[in-house]
């Protein structure tokens, strides 16, 4: 499993202000978009030329309700979008979170977790989740083979079963839309599930990753089915990635919640597959 890196997400509005810190930290350039009337500042953007090189702008947003600012453009827009059908920073951070687990699969997703830093304006009252991802109930120093030397033998902490911890993105983002949020999870994650669903350009840093994690992809068919293309290779800048089972685990979410995903047959399936390769 690819060690996790760091994202951060920004979104601010007049009633909240809010900065989460998720599980990974993304090389590629953040992307923002203004919350105000019309189009969006990125829109028809790409953040690399064509020779696939990342380029910079230092373009600016600017929104008299707000501003949200991710790794990502979809991300940014959809994040944005909240903001104009009047989300406050939470709904708009939640649904940029979820998005961002759909175009940035290499450094987020369902399976890592985060922190939230919330400070309602209203009150001043400054509020912190942490939604970390959690070692297994069964996991324990003995599970690692450990050579003479007294060290972990091999890539176990990186890759296979044993590598995976318990996710906590789902149960806080979904936490943080609950408690300090004000639309459904039919709106905040259902613009998510389409991105999936629908498909979406791949970056030079997402090909780029894909070709270098190559050989693992293909070790593990669970993986190299969603981030391998028909013919088994890496998909190419500005091919279309689609993932429909992606967008299934958000519609299940959408309905039951945190429950859809740490129980039924999403943590089923999750359990299954992690045993396969020496999980707890």
């Amino acid at each position: 499993m690819k060690q996790l890196k760091a994202l951060r997400l920004f979104a601010c509005v007049s009633a909240l202000a809010a900065v989460m810190l998720g599980s990974c930290t993304s090389t590629s350039q953040g992307s923002s978009a203004s919350a105000q009337s019309g189009k969006s500042s990125v829109d028809n953007w790409k953040p690399y030329d064509k020779n696939g090189d990342m380029i910079r702008t230092d373009r600016n947003a600017t929104g008299k309700i707000g501003v949200v600012s991710t790794s990502k453009v979809e991300a940014s827009r959809i994040g944005a979008e909240i903001l104009r059908k009047g989300g406050n920073a939470i709904d708009a951070a939640v649904a940029a979170g979820f998005a961002l687990g759909v175009v940035e699969p290499n450094s987020s997703g369902l399976g890592g977790g985060g922190f939230m830093l919330i400070r309602i304006a209203k009150t001043g009252e400054t509020v912190f989740i942490d939604f970390r991802e959690r070692a297994p109930q069964k996991s324990s120093p003995e599970m690692w083979t450990v050579g003479t030397d007294g060290k972990v033998v091999g890539n176990q902490k990186l890759e296979g079963g044993k590598a995976a911890a318990v996710p906590g993105e789902v149960a806080g983002l979904l936490y943080a839309l609950e408690n300090y949020g004000t639309m459904t999870r039919e709106q905040v994650i259902r613009p998510a599930a389409n991105l999936a669903k629908n498909g979406f350009y791949v970056t030079p840093t997402l090909s780029n990753d894909m070709k270098s994690q190559f050989d693992k992809l293909e070790k593990y068919p669970e993986s190299a089915k969603i981030f391998l293309n028909k013919e088994g290779l890496p998909y190419e800048v500005d091919d279309i990635f689609t993932n429909p089972d992606m967008a299934k685990t958000l519609d299940i979410i959408i309905k039951n919640g945190k429950d859809g995903f740490y129980k039924g047959e999403v943590a089923e399936a999750i359990v299954k597959t992690l045993n396969k390769y020496d999980g707890l």
